[in-house]
């Protein structure tokens, strides 16, 4: 539950501190963490999403359009989709156990292989955290650590 926790207060940390952020001006502390109900042990209250969706968009173009623009440009380097088995919107219901994400596994082979990138290549991640437990199964998955 400490480790879920601790999670949680550094994705509540770096919410904090953006302006445009449902938890903005918000941080928890572990004990706070802890202090939070039971939702389904081991989770929580405070290792589960709040419903906040939003809209985000990304505009793509090619480099010699990009130039003219008034932000810095990004290359993307590489994209990928997966899903698993009996795959149901966001995770399959039908697994016997939950003992990782395998097509999280699959879709970061396919953008390693796809942009010659390592994840000791990365300065930074930008995971779902919807719950606690997948930020850690992404990590996993992606490479960031061992299991």
């Amino acid at each position: 539950s400490e480790d879920l926790g601790r999670v949680a207060v550094v994705d509540r940390k770096h919410a904090a501190v953006n302006p445009a952020a449902f938890f903005h001006g918000k941080p928890i502390t572990l004990a706070e963490h802890q202090a939070s109900r039971f939702i389904a042990e081991p989770l929580h209250l405070l290792d589960c999403c709040q419903e906040s969706d939003g809209g985000q968009a990304i505009v793509v173009t090619t480099p010699e359009r990009a130039k003219d623009l008034p932000h810095r440009p990004v290359s993307i380097a590489a994209a990928a989709s997966g899903s698993g088995p009996d795959q149901y919107i966001m995770t399959s219901y039908y697994r016997p156990e939950l003992a990782g994400l395998p097509e999280m596994g699959i879709v970061g082979d396919q953008l390693w292989n796809q942009s010659g990138l390592r994840p000791e290549d990365m300065d930074m991640a930008v995971l779902y955290d919807h719950f606690t437990p997948y930020v850690l199964m992404q990590l996993e998955e992606l490479g960031f650590c061992g299991r």
